[in-house]
């Protein structure tokens, strides 16, 4: 798994779990990326659960307020807890 293999699967994970709502093309990177597709409280869990579940990962209670707002910045956390190089 490399990190642009990342990126593609979080983007999966979030028309998935955005029921549609949400297409790929809909989503960008960069700041604020996330808070931007406008998903409410239960999309994002469901997105963040769905994320864990995924990629065997567990989010962390400080995680910085970044990886939860921009795309990019959180694949990279993803790849940096699973020790994908850059």
């Amino acid at each position: 798994m490399n990190r642009a293999q990342i990126l593609t699967d979080v983007k999966a994970l979030i028309v998935k779990e955005s029921d549609g709502q949400i297409q790929e093309s809909d989503i960008g990177v960069g700041p604020d990326s996330l808070r931007h597709l406008g998903l409410n409280s239960l999309a994002t869990l469901r997105v963040l659960v769905a994320v864990e579940d995924e990629f065997g990962i567990e989010w962390d209670d400080d995680v910085d307020e970044a990886v939860m707002s921009d795309l990019q910045v959180m694949c990279d956390h993803i790849a940096d807890k699973l020790g994908v190089p850059a």
